[in-house]
């Protein structure tokens, strides 16, 4: 079974040359279509390798992540705020009635800081509807995460930022995740976008070529059913070699699902937190 991480680049080495369907062409005129197939929600990616080598009975396949970085001021789940910390993400409002009172929680997974760092801080309202704006805390990069506790009263909380140049590639707010980090997948480059984690079939077929390889838009095929014009330089789906399962984990820290381990009780009595 491969193993595999999301929002991280895919190396793996598969089995390919006992099932060559084509053997009246060098291994140079030979690629690999791979196809992933979530088994949650039925998803289909195709993709070729970035990095095509093949061996006595393997082959190497590399595959990029295709979630590219996001600044804070591309993404819309951003609001305006005060002129000191004018980038506002709002995790709860009063309004909201009992549904403000439980934990609220933000993870940004940071890639890029700009010069001089940037900072942000929590603002929240008390029993009483005063603003609290609480400590400047700064953003480091890598994951970032902060927890305002749960109370008994209805209030609001915003994670409000200073700089809008803060290059992330994964945001949760509440244990959902933004689509602000854009995915852009391409079977040509082998950029694929392995959300949600779970388990995944993939299927692999060997295409081959009687001229030059070119692995670009009407060159190379795009899926298993597609055929293209005869030519030298127009690839042909031979036909699946093998097939497999692949579990693809959560990078740390981006589960859509978290968790917070509670200490344990102490008198006897048992609790269960449930949705924190």
């Amino acid at each position: 079974m491969i193993q595999a991480i999301t929002e991280t680049k895919l190396t793996t080495f598969l089995q390919t040359e006992d099932n060559r369907i084509d053997t009246s062409v060098g291994s140079d005129l030979i690629r690999h279509l791979v196809k992933f197939t979530n088994d949650m929600d039925k998803s289909i990616q195709y993709a070729y390798s970035t990095v095509h080598l093949i061996y006595d009975r393997y082959t190497k396949f590399v595959f990029e992540n295709s979630a590219l970085p996001s600044k804070i001021s591309d993404c819309s789940d951003f609001v305006a705020g005060v002129s000191t910390f004018p980038y506002v993400l709002v995790a709860t409002l009063a309004s909201e009635g009992a549904a403000s009172q439980a934990e609220q929680t933000f993870t940004m997974n940071v890639t890029s800081l700009p010069v001089g760092g940037a900072n942000f801080r929590v603002f929240k309202t008390t029993s009483g509807g005063a603003g609290d704006t609480g400590v400047t805390i700064p953003l480091t990069l890598g994951i970032n995460t902060k927890t305002v506790p749960a109370v008994s009263f209805n209030r609001t909380v915003k994670f409000q930022f200073d700089k809008d140049t803060v290059e992330f590639d994964s945001l949760i707010l509440n244990g959902v995740a933004s689509t602000c980090p854009a995915a852009i997948n391409d079977v040509y480059t082998g950029r694929l976008n392995l959300v949600p984690s779970g388990y995944y079939k993939y299927e692999v077929y060997e295409v081959s070529w009687t001229g030059a390889v070119a692995i670009s838009v009407g060159n190379a095929p795009i899926n298993e059913n597609d055929v293209l014009p005869v030519g030298p330089t127009h690839g042909v789906v031979q036909g699946l070699v093998t097939k497999g399962k692949m579990y693809v984990a959560d990078k740390s820290g981006t589960a859509q699902v978290q968790y917070t381990q509670r200490q344990e009780p102490s008198g006897g009595t048992n609790y269960i937190y449930y949705g924190q």
